[in-house]
């Protein structure tokens, strides 16, 4: 939490140890959860994904853990395998909006808006707290041409985090957008 990755793998080694010598390292995931997730925060993932992996052989069913490792494969490029570790996360907790939300953002790297769309709205349906998730709800509306949508989700990005540039300048651009669809309404109905 503090900031200090060094410290938190030799912790995690510590407790590894103990667990070993008391014949248990293969029971507990949560101090090579610990242990990873230290290497994910100082973005060396090689080393993360190996305590993941093992993580995961002893508690497959951490959704969170999924999420981590797919936003790893999502970082280097792998998207199918992204993709595919968002899945089990999903199956391991079907409510986990972070997971909902990654996924859409891997569908829109892409070029798949429609299935970015339904993965970023079922994230906002689970938390509609979720600011990465309504303004990527909103960003995905606007490209797919629903502007009321997007405008919807832009302003609820803004209560979120009210001093958001990204959400301020999405909802002026739907704004002015809409300006601009009405008055060619406004001719075409001359």
């Amino acid at each position: 939490e503090n900031g200090n990755y060094k410290a938190a793998v030799e912790y995690a080694d510590e407790a590894l140890t103990q667990a070993s010598t008391a014949g248990v390292s293969h029971k507990f995931a949560l101090p090579w959860v610990m242990k990873a997730d230290a290497y994910y925060r100082m973005k060396q993932y090689a080393k993360a994904k190996t305590n993941y992996d093992i993580a995961l052989e002893i508690d497959p069913d951490d959704s969170v853990t999924w999420c981590h490792l797919g936003n790893i494969q999502a970082f280097e490029g792998r998207r199918a395998l992204a993709l595919s570790a968002f899945d089990s996360a999903i199956r391991a907790d079907p409510d986990n909006a972070f997971a909902w939300n990654n996924k859409g953002v891997v569908f829109n790297s892409l070029q798949w808006p429609e299935e970015a769309h339904a993965c970023f709205a079922r994230a906002v349906m689970i938390d509609p707290s979720n600011f990465d998730a309504q303004i990527n709800l909103a960003r995905v509306a606007a490209r797919l041409g629903r502007s009321e949508e997007a405008v919807k989700h832009f302003q609820a990005a803004l209560t979120i985090k009210p001093d958001s540039k990204d959400a301020a300048t999405g909802l002026h651009k739907e704004f002015l957008k809409g300006m601009c669809n009405d008055q060619i309404k406004g001719w075409e109905q001359l």
